[in-house]
């Protein structure tokens, strides 16, 4: 099965390489061919007709040499999808043009309708090789996953190296970690706001004695009691206003 595939592979790229060849080597006919569908603008004639040659070349080798495989035959089949519609297009419209897939000489004329039928096999046998490739590429991956398997160190057999609360663990032994420990931030206690001392004022002293209203003297028992003189208020001074009053009122006594 594997020789097979092989075989359509190397067919396949020597079918866009033999269909490169005119091309490439007749770019000016080429062009005329391409501008013939009227499907493209004037200014993307002659880049498409230089390019595409070329595009079919380095597909076709790669297909021819095995390498790059998925994405050659990946190329070359849009292109074909391209092809294939082009071509509808064109019969559709009523068009009678040269294809130009293998040949840009004039005489050599063909039914558009033929055209389609070999290009839709040259498809079918373009997506047998793509998907082939798709199939050994996944088939690879999956190979290498299985040996990586086997293959892995015993250290890291029961999971990657990860580093939890600062301590480096593999598997389920914990280690210490190799790295240095980063201190811990240390955060300075806000300094207390100073007290505030009110001084208040010293009272005055006073002196013994005095201040202190003096008791009265207690009378010996059997002796007469003394009276108590009491203090009078002393009469209030009058105005100056009220002594001049009196003056003239005496004035007034004498006449």
């Amino acid at each position: 099965m594997s020789a097979f595939f092989t075989t359509l592979r190397v067919l396949f790229g020597l079918t866009f390489l033999a269909a490169a060849v005119s091309k490439a080597a007749y770019p000016v006919e080429f062009a005329a061919i391409v501008a013939n569908y009227q499907l493209l603008p004037e200014a993307l004639v002659n880049p498409v007709a230089l390019l595409l040659p070329w595009v079919e070349i380095a597909c076709g080798a790669a297909l021819v040499a095995g390498v790059w495989t998925r994405g050659a035959a990946l190329v070359l089949c849009t292109l074909l999808v391209v092809f294939l519609a082009a071509l509808g297009v064109s019969v559709m419209r009523g068009l009678d043009v040269q294809c130009g897939c293998f040949t840009v000489a004039p005489q050599a004329g063909a039914s558009m309708r033929a055209d389609m039928i070999r290009d839709g096999v040259i498809l079918a046998v373009g997506l047998l090789v793509l998907g082939r490739a798709i199939w050994e590429e996944r088939r690879r991956r999956a190979s290498l996953r299985f040996w990586n398997v086997f293959t892995r160190p015993p250290a890291s057999a029961f999971g990657e190296p990860a580093v939890q609360n600062g301590v480096l663990v593999v598997g389920d032994a914990p280690q210490a970690d190799p790295r240095p420990a980063e201190p811990a931030p240390v955060f300075a206690a806000p300094e207390a706001a100073p007290a505030l001392a009110l001084e208040m004022p010293d009272a005055p002293e006073q002196e013994e004695g005095q201040g202190q209203p003096e008791a009265p003297a207690q009378p010996e028992p059997g002796a007469d009691p003394q009276p108590v003189a009491v203090a009078q208020p002393a009469p209030a001074t009058q105005p100056a206003a009220s002594a001049e009053n009196d003056e003239d009122d005496e004035a007034a006594r004498k006449f």
